[in-house]
């Protein structure tokens, strides 16, 4: 409609539709900032302080608006003073809206389903959809080709009446003209897909331009333990912020497609910490017994280990036996080195994450799952969300002087902890619901120990447990994740629930604690949860 910048000789109200306010961004980029629907004005700004536009408006669906120029604007002025009182309360409202980008979700009114294989049963899928809306008391309903000649204001008034409305197309070939228009009235769209088949012959760009975010769900075989290779389909779709494997015949997989197409998935981010890390076990475990799903996940060094057990659907006691298992009763740090880049090989950690997560790729996992680590050939973050997944993990835990580097395709990768300890604000970049997560407090810190650290080396051994003294690992660590402790506080303000067990006592390498570091975990999460709505975090309007 126009662009940042411009002149602004008009305002429009809109009846009908969605328009997307888009500010600039430092890398040249646009970035949503609101949606503004039926009943909202846009462009007075402008108009009432004689100033450029302050953002681009561009219409994200077929839209209906009436414009009104400035000479009309004056004549209401004149005739009702008061009209502009409201419209700068309308404005004021707007602009006290979160004006970072993810900080606000909007729950689409709105679903195109495109199916992209035959044999697919869309009908069905959208029913199962819908009945698992309607167990959280969301009206749906579906429209399908035989509405594509209603008008645009009879649509409207549909999507008013209930919370979503599903525009189904069984058949795109068959149905170009519906096809079409549900692409246009889509808030979101959802491409289906048999995983079992080849993806089809056209691109995604030779269809009609949208700026709906749209989401690929892989539909796999019954009973699968782990997803059909995605990679031939994640190359057809590039670009798609989202892929989502589910089985044919798990109604627990339905759920959780419903939440995200919702806008009610709960996304749970898991930061980093060592040893401490084993407290996410414990966090996991009282999330699950509240009834809280875990339908995204992402995290750093340690946090992307534990995470990673949620994205392969292990189940609680499974994932707590094999992290034992692997730190535990196996060991990985007992390879020492000559310290030229580590104090460890390595080796062993790389053989135990191949061990554990074979040869799993991120994007074939059951729940979408990203890790980060840190490019030092880029001095920059490095988000992992396709490939290798153990190779992912091996380089989101290697801590600078601790572990080796990690090199991907001539970039050196460490621990993303130096970074983005908590990423936080990645998951909130696009939001499907809730934010969880898990941080510890409070963040490693080297106390004034009463001690002279340059004394003797026989006095400072003798010492470390008496006064507290940090360790050479110690050291590394907390050095390794200053820089992005004042980030992760940042980042509590977009969570939903935010869990922060006080493990200060145990140490970065404390293996031998996992159980006490468990349970204080779960004791911790489980009092936060005891009187918690989990109906309410889901079902609160974005």
């Amino acid at each position: 409609m126009f662009r940042e910048g411009g002149t602004g000789k008009s305002f429009y109200a809109v009846c009908s539709g969605a328009l997307g306010v888009f500010k600039s961004d430092s890398r040249g980029g646009e970035h949503l900032v609101t949606v503004l629907r039926s009943g909202e004005t846009v462009g007075e700004m402008a108009l009432i302080t004689s100033t450029p536009r302050s953002a681009s408006i561009i219409s994200l669906r077929d839209s209906t608006l009436i414009e009104i120029p400035e000479s009309a604007y004056r004549d209401i002025v004149f005739s009702e003073p008061t009209t502009i009182l409201r419209l700068t309360r309308a404005l004021s409202e707007r602009l006290a809206r979160p004006q970072t980008r993810g900080a606000r979700r909007e729950r689409p009114r709105t679903v195109a389903v495109i199916p992209l294989t035959r044999g697919l049963d869309v009908v069905g899928i959208v029913q199962r959809i819908r009945k698992s809306l309607t167990r959280r008391r969301l009206a749906t309903v579906a429209l399908d080709n035989s509405h594509s000649e209603q008008p645009l204001d009879w649509l409207d008034k549909v999507e008013h009446s209930v919370d979503i409305s599903f525009y189904v197309c069984s058949d795109p070939m068959s149905e170009p003209g519906w096809y079409r228009r549900a692409l246009r009235q889509a808030d979101r769209i959802l491409m289906l897909a048999d995983a079992r088949l080849q993806p089809p012959h056209f691109s995604l760009q030779l269809m009609p331009e949208t700026v709906a975010r749209i989401d690929l769900v892989l539909q796999h075989p019954p009973k699968l333990e782990r997803p059909l290779p995605t990679a031939a389909w994640r190359d057809w779709l590039s670009g798609v912020p989202l892929t989502m494997n589910i089985r044919a015949d798990s109604s627990v997989d339905i759920d959780r497609l419903a939440r995200t197409v919702s806008s009610s998935a709960p996304g749970l981010i898991l930061a980093g910490g060592g040893a401490r890390g084993f407290a996410h076990l414990g966090v996991i475990k009282a999330l699950r017994e509240a009834g809280i799903p875990l339908d995204l996940v992402g995290g750093t060094s340690m946090g992307a280990i534990i995470g990673a057990g949620i994205a392969c659907d292990w189940e609680t006691e499974e994932h707590i036996e094999r992290v034992r298992e692997a730190f535990v009763v196996t060991n990985p740090l007992r390879d020492m080195t000559i310290p030229v880049l580590a104090l460890y090989r390595g080796r062993r950690v790389s053989a135990g994450l191949e061990r554990f997560f074979r040869d799993w790729r991120i994007e074939d996992l059951w729940r979408p799952f990203f890790c980060v680590s840190t490019n030092l050939s880029i001095h920059a973050e490095h988000v992992h969300q396709s490939g290798s997944l153990w190779r992912a993990l091996r380089a989101s835990i290697a801590v600078p002087g601790i572990l080796p580097p990690v090199v991907e395709n001539g970039q050196v990768l460490v621990d993303g902890g130096v970074l983005n300890n908590f990423p936080v604000d990645l998951m909130a970049q696009a939001p499907r619901g809730p934010l969880i997560g898990v941080d510890f407090a409070p963040h490693y810190s080297v106390s004034d120990p009463s001690i002279d650290l340059e004394s003797d080396w026989i006095t400072r051994i003798l010492s470390i447990r008496r006064n507290r003294i940090p360790t050479l690992v110690g050291l590394l660590s907390a050095s390794g994740t200053a820089a992005s402790s004042a980030r992760a506080r940042q980042a509590y303000s977009q969570l939903a629930i935010v869990f922060r067990p006080d493990l200060d006592d145990v140490a970065w390498l404390d293996w031998r604690r996992f159980d006490q570091t468990v349970e204080a975990g779960y004791r911790h999460a489980a009092n936060l949860l005891e009187n918690y709505d989990v109906d309410e975090l889901l079902s609160t309007p974005p």
